[in-house]
């Protein structure tokens, strides 16, 4: 797994063996990048389910200004610093080992934290897409036009509308859905 683009092209990302972690496919996030593009120069992102970093490393080697990194495991935020280290991308970089929906609460008592951006990519069999992207929608973390990109099996359904967060696109790559809300 390689950083796809930008001042960290190139750099080989290690990865915790075993299959607890899931990383996401290079063609997948080569179309992802492709659609949030036009947002990522000096943008606030936020990669929640960050596993081995691979999408906020892109972010931040394609323009984004910081990246808050938050995964459960412990293992996988040791990854993603070292990841970071390697792609000389630290300084821009912030990394948690919480909960998710406590990471979100942790993140609003920070009251001039917003983000431009915010990646969803928890395990599949996990059942948090919902109730994360309704901490979400009711903090006031996002930027007004904000976008949330959820990854997804295919056969998952979301709802189009998280109260402030409307579905504008979905798209299959393979095995995989990307949803792509926008924060109105």
């Amino acid at each position: 797994m390689r950083i796809i683009a930008g001042l960290a092209k190139g750099h080989a990302l290690k990865s915790l063996k075993g299959n607890k972690i899931r990383p996401t496919a290079d063609k997948v996030r080569e179309a992802v990048f492709s659609v949030i593009d036009y947002k990522l120069e000096g943008a606030c992102f936020l990669d929640l389910f960050s596993g081995t970093g691979a999408i906020g490393i892109e972010a931040l080697s394609r323009g984004a200004a910081v990246c808050y990194f938050n995964d459960v495991r412990k293992k996988a935020t040791e990854m993603v610093k070292e990841n970071l280290l390697h792609c000389r991308l630290e300084g821009q970089g912030k990394v948690y080992a919480m909960d998710a929906r406590k990471f979100i609460n942790f993140l609003k008592e920070d009251t001039g934290l917003s983000f431009d951006i915010v990646y969803l990519d928890p395990p599949y069999e996990a059942d948090l897409y919902e109730p994360v992207f309704k901490a979400l929608a009711d903090s006031a973390l996002l930027k007004e036009k904000a976008l949330v990109i959820a990854e997804t099996n295919k056969q998952t359904l979301l709802p189009e509308n998280f109260g402030p967060l409307a579905l504008f696109k979905k798209k299959v790559y393979g095995d995989t859905l990307i949803w792509y809300y926008q924060h109105r």
